[in-house]
C-alpha cells in the first residue's frame, strides 16, 4: 500500500491508513479505561486548518500522545462524531514524537 501523506483538511471521515507529518499538539488528557487500557484524549492542528481536530490515541500511542508538541500521525482513522471530524489511532496506528512539551511550559490537561 502505497503511503499518502495528508493534511487534517484534506482527510474525510471514515478514511482510513491516513498519515500526516508536523501536527501540533494544543492540549491532552490521559485517562485509564475502564478494561485498563490507556487512553490519551487530545486536539491537534496543523497549516490547513483554523479550528481543531479530537484525538484519541489508545494504549501505547497514548503514552507519545501526551507531553507532546509537534507529532506525525502514521497509519491512523478518521471517524466521525457529533459531525466532526475525529482522529483516531486504533489497533495499528503510530504517533511519533517530532518535539516534546518543554517542563517549564503549562498545558491543560
Amino acid at each position: 500500500m502505497e503511503k499518502i501523506i495528508s493534511k487534517l483538511s484534506e482527510i474525510k471521515p471514515n478514511q482510513k491508513n491516513v498519515f500526516v507529518e508536523n501536527v501540533k499538539v494544543i492540549e491532552t488528557k490521559l485517562i485509564k479505561a475502564s478494561n485498563g487500557s490507556d487512553l490519551c484524549f487530545g486536539k491537534i492542528i496543523d497549516d490547513s486548518i483554523t479550528e481543531p481536530i479530537n484525538i484519541t490515541a489508545w494504549d501505547n500511542a497514548s503514552k507519545f500522545l501526551d507531553g507532546a508538541k509537534v507529532i506525525d500521525l502514521e497509519n491512523v482513522y478518521c471517524k466521525e462524531y457529533n459531525h466532526a471530524k475525529e482522529i483516531t489511532t486504533g489497533k495499528w496506528g503510530r504517533i511519533k514524537v517530532i518535539k516534546k512539551e518543554d517542563k517549564d511550559e503549562k498545558r491543560t490537561n
